[in-house]
């Protein structure tokens, strides 16, 4: 079957095997393929950034390893994995074994041991278990932010869609909620009233280290007791420096 000439503004487009769209790698037969080969190969990039950081003597010890795998090769892999429902055994084993060699690198074990008991004893999750838990996640965020999403109706049109058959399973454990709209408040930001702020207190008229802590914790009081008795207090702290900054501050239970 010959491919059909498609044209835009007067020049004619040509056809191509692949296209990355949003970090997703598109083929013509969604066979996901290439997409997966993409994922194979960043991934294995940052299993060799572990080993460069997971030295003998001088890495970091077993949990700070353990938390760079999550926010790099774990993180990766569940950006993917929602939409790689009924993917070859194949390619199936393939992403298992990228999980398990992080692992291994993370805990210091052997390459050879077997992956599932690398994954057991890292308490992490195979990468079903991981496909199922981001399938479900992103499902439930559309159901409770967005009632009536397209996607939602899509999924439930789709019934030979893999990701359908893997929420069904979800479905019958979702209790009934309702979303309610985030109310406005009746007064705008810009027509609250001005904060009532003192930069100085009465009475101190030098420099705070060269009068004592007890004047200094009198002369506080007795202003917010005559200018702010009808309040709640709020004691907050904060210092600057031309690097940084910092601020504390306790709210009151009562």
């Amino acid at each position: 079957m010959l491919p059909f000439r498609l044209s835009a503004a007067g020049e004619r487009l040509h056809y191509v095997t692949a296209h990355k769209f949003l970090g997703v790698t598109l083929d013509a037969r969604l066979s996901w393929r290439k997409h997966i080969a993409c994922l194979e190969a960043k991934v294995s990039r940052w299993i060799s950034v572990l080993r460069r950081i997971a030295g003998l003597r001088w890495s970091g010890d077993v949990k700070s390893l353990l938390a760079v795998h999550r926010a790099l090769v774990r993180g990766t892999l569940t950006t993917s994995l929602p939409v790689l429902h009924g993917i070859p055994a194949t390619s199936e084993t393939n992403l298992q074994c990228l999980l398990s060699r992080s692992l291994s690198v993370c805990l210091g074990v052997p390459r050879p041991t077997d992956g599932r008991v690398v994954i057991a004893e890292a308490r992490e999750a195979p990468v079903d278990a991981l496909r199922f838990a981001e399938s479900c996640r992103h499902y439930l965020r559309l159901l409770a932010d967005h009632r009536r999403h397209p996607l939602l109706r899509k999924l439930a049109s789709r019934t030979h869609c893999k990701t359908r058959s893997s929420l069904q399973l979800l479905k019958p454990r979702i209790q009934k909620f309702q979303v309610k709209a985030p109310l406005l408040p009746r007064t705008p930001p810009w027509a609250f009233p001005a904060f009532d702020l003192s930069f100085k207190i009465p009475g101190l008229n030098c420099k705070k280290r060269e009068t004592s802590s007890c004047v200094l914790k009198r002369l506080a009081t007795a202003m917010m007791c005559e200018k702010y008795e009808p309040h709640t207090p709020v004691f907050t702290d904060g210092s600057s420096t031309q690097a940084s900054s910092s601020c504390a501050f306790m709210v009151p239970t009562q």
